[in-house]
């Protein structure tokens, strides 16, 4: 590309807005990917396109016509924007400025001649990543590990956890960090993995699991008076081994529950609680802003670790204020 990278704001003919839909109108978010993107492919392990990496540890995917992506090894996620807007070293309307550019849209284009003039991509169908793994036997440090959280290895075999040395990724071997486990999950037949190497900077967590899959569901009671819902299988564990209440997780803070779901869930308990990150340190605090917005959206009841024991989540609160106190401080949350 070539030209500035960013134009006037403040100029009466550029609008963000505007020019997102008029950008939707000619080309769809998967077009706009093949076209800045073109080595990025949907629902595998890609090659990050921002550093070097040599574990592909980059995945995008496709839902509802949306296009998301996920840098595994980092933690960071985004829209087909953000992602062009990494690549542009700019922001949002940044972004929207230079695909406007790029594609010829401005005020009084012809927006018909546009869209004919540019090549219709068809979204391919979806495919399972690859991810393959060697397991290991259990090791001192694995319990001393675990242990900080309150959870046993009784209780990581029954959650489908256990350790592995190496992974493999659409064939190719790569040694696992000393700290690495799989979460197994098998849903409508199918065996997905997620890999977490919670000491590694470079690649955490390392995941093909379908974005529907829920941590802990099947080892749900069929019935129950209560039921937390947090924000992970560690904390999931946790709770079930300290406080010996029922839990379970989505995939992450962000993702959306199936309406139908989540009314199953509350048939099957007649209390249903959210208990996600309290991100005190984080003015914004976006674990209490995800956890209100699913509590609002779905009549459940938002509780939340008090900000004055500096801990985010359930696993950490056990491991800095011990297993005795987490529970107190989980039971009055519930009362």
């Amino acid at each position: 590309m070539t030209g500035t990278k960013h134009y006037d704001l403040s100029s009466s003919d550029f609008d963000p807005i505007v020019y997102k839909d008029e950008i939707l109108s000619v080309i769809s978010e998967y077009a706009l990917l093949q076209r800045y993107f073109p080595k990025l492919k949907l629902d595998r392990a890609n090659k990050s396109p921002f550093r070097d990496d040599s574990v592909p540890s980059f995945g995008v995917t496709m839902r509802a016509g949306f296009l998301y992506w996920r840098d595994f090894a980092t933690g960071d996620a985004g829209n087909i924007w953000s992602l062009i807007a990494r690549k542009e070293h700019t922001d949002f309307s940044g972004a929207l400025q230079i695909i406007a550019r790029d594609l010829g849209i401005r005020e009084g284009a012809d927006f018909k001649k546009i869209a004919a003039s540019i090549p219709k991509v068809p979204i391919p169908e979806r495919k399972q990543v690859n991810i393959g793994i060697r397991s290991r036997k259990w090791r001192s440090f694995d319990k001393d590990f675990w242990s900080q959280f309150g959870i046993t290895k009784s209780t990581l075999e029954r959650y489908l956890v256990s350790p592995i040395d190496f992974m493999f990724f659409n064939g190719y071997p790569r040694k696992a960090d000393r700290h690495s486990y799989v979460y197994r999950e098998l849903k409508d037949k199918v065996l997905t993995f997620k890999i977490y190497q919670p000491f590694s900077k470079e690649r955490k967590w390392i995941s093909n699991n379908n974005q529907s899959v829920w941590e802990g569901w099947s080892q749900l009671p069929e019935t129950g008076d209560l039921l937390v819902i947090t924000s992970s299988r560690k904390d999931t564990m946790s709770i079930v081994d300290v406080a010996g209440l029922p839990a379970v997780a989505l995939q992450g803070e962000g993702m959306k529950p199936k309406q139908h779901v989540v009314q199953q869930l509350k048939d099957r308990f007649n209390k249903v609680y959210v208990l996600y990150d309290n991100d005190f340190d984080n003015p914004n605090n976006p674990g209490r802003i995800l956890g209100d917005k699913i509590a609002s959206e779905f009549n459940l009841t938002q509780i939340e670790i008090p900000s004055e024991h500096c801990c985010k989540d359930f696993s950490d609160l056990v491991k800095v204020c011990g297993k005795y106190n987490a529970n107190e401080i989980l039971q009055k949350l519930l009362i």
